[in-house]
C-alpha cells in the first residue's frame, strides 16, 4: 500500500506560479542594477580658441559739414593719424581743438569702415549789425571800436566784449553812465544772424565838486591844480567840455598826484579808494579823494632813479 500523502508542492498549483514569478523578476534587476552602479565617465571638453579682435586701423580722415571754414585749417588742428591706431584719447584732443576754434556750435566724430570721419556744425554768420539810442555818436564810429564785423562767423564772447568796449568808448567821450546791451537775432538766411546793440547814453556827467580828506601840507585848492583833466565844471563847462568825468584820466591825474606828493619829498604818500557819487539827475557827481602824507623827507636829488633820502 502506498504513501497516501500528497506533494505539498504538486498540490498547491497558485504557490508554484507565484514562486516563478519571483524568480523572473530577481534574473531581470540583477542587470540592470549592474549597469546603474557602474559610473559613466564623460568626454574632456575641447577648449575652442578665441579669435582677435581687429584692430580699428585709421585709413582716411574726413571733415564733413564745412561751408566757410577751410578744410586744411581744419585738419591741420587734427592730430590723428592716417595708417595708426584708433586713438580714442587722441579724438577728444583734436574735438577740444576744434572747439578752441570758436567757428563751430557742434563738433561730432565717428568711424566707419577705417574712416575717421569729424563732423562740424558751423556757427552763423554775422549779416548785419545794427546800433539803436546812439543819439550822440554816429554808428560807423562806433562800429570801428567793435571786435567783430559783418560776415564774421558769429562768437557770443566777442559780442559780450564789444559791449563792454562800447561802454568804455562812451565813459572816454564824457557818457560815465552809458549803458550798452545786445541782442542777437536770426538773419534772412538759415545760416546767419543779426547783431543789435542798444545804447543808453544819458547826459555827459559833470564833476560837481572834487574833496580831498586828510591832506594836510597842501590845501584842496593846491592838489586840485595838479589833477590835469580831472577838474570841477562850471557855468561855462558845457561849452568848453571841461568839468566832463573820465574814469581813465581820473586814473591818470591820480598817478599825476602821487608821482607830485613825492617829488615834494612825500616818499610814503598814498591814496585811499576814491568815491565818486552821482546826484539823483544823473547829471553830477562828487568825488572824495582820501590821502595819507606820511612823513616828508629832504630829497637830495629829484632824480628817482636811485638818490638817497634823508630823513
Amino acid at each position: 500500500m502506498g504513501d497516501s500523502r500528497a506533494n505539498p508542492i504538486r498540490a498547491n498549483p497558485i504557490l508554484l506560479r507565484a514562486l516563478s514569478l519571483i524568480l523572473g523578476l530577481l534574473v531581470l534587476a540583477g542587470p540592470a542594477s549592474a549597469v546603474e552602479a557602474a559610473p559613466r565617465r564623460r568626454a574632456p571638453l575641447k577648449k575652442t580658441p578665441v579669435a582677435a579682435l581687429p584692430r580699428e586701423v585709421v585709413q582716411q580722415i574726413q571733415v564733413r559739414g564745412n561751408a566757410k571754414v577751410d578744410t586744411d585749417a581744419i585738419l591741420e588742428k587734427i592730430k590723428s593719424t592716417v595708417g595708426k591706431e584708433l586713438n580714442h584719447a587722441q579724438v577728444r584732443e583734436d574735438i577740444l581743438a576744434l572747439h578752441k576754434l570758436n567757428f563751430f556750435d557742434e563738433v561730432e566724430v565717428r568711424f566707419e569702415a577705417g574712416v575717421l570721419i569729424y563732423q562740424v556744425k558751423e556757427r552763423p554768420t554775422i549779416a548785419r549789425i545794427v546800433f539803436f539810442g546812439n543819439e550822440e555818436m554816429e554808428a560807423d564810429d562806433l562800429k570801428g571800436v567793435l571786435s567783430i564785423k559783418t560776415f564774421d562767423l558769429f562768437d557770443e564772447n566777442l559780442v559780450r566784449e564789444s559791449a563792454r568796449k562800447l561802454e568804455r568808448h562812451y565813459e572816454e567821450k564824457g557818457f560815465y553812465l552809458a549803458r550798452v546791451s545786445h541782442e542777437v537775432r536770426k538773419g534772412r538766411d538759415a545760416d546767419s544772424v543779426e547783431v543789435l546793440f542798444r545804447v543808453r547814453e544819458y547826459d555827459k556827467v559833470k564833476i560837481r565838486k572834487i574833496t580831498f580828506l586828510g591832506n594836510k601840507a597842501f590845501t584842496d585848492d593846491q592838489l586840485k591844480r595838479i589833477l590835469r583833466s580831472t577838474q570841477e565844471g562850471g557855468f561855462f563847462s558845457a561849452l568848453s567840455g571841461s568839468g566832463n568825468f573820465k574814469e581813465l584820466d581820473f586814473k591818470t591825474d591820480l598817478q599825476i598826484l602821487q608821482y607830485w606828493y613825492l617829488n615834494e619829498g612825500y616818499v610814503r604818500f598814498r591814496t585811499e579808494t576814491p568815491v565818486v557819487t552821482v546826484t539823483e539827475d544823473k547829471k553830477w557827481i562828487h568825488i572824495t579823494i582820501k590821502v595819507d602824507e606820511g612823513r616828508q623827507y629832504a630829497v637830495a636829488d629829484t632824480d628817482f632813479s636811485g638818490d638817497l633820502l634823508f630823513p
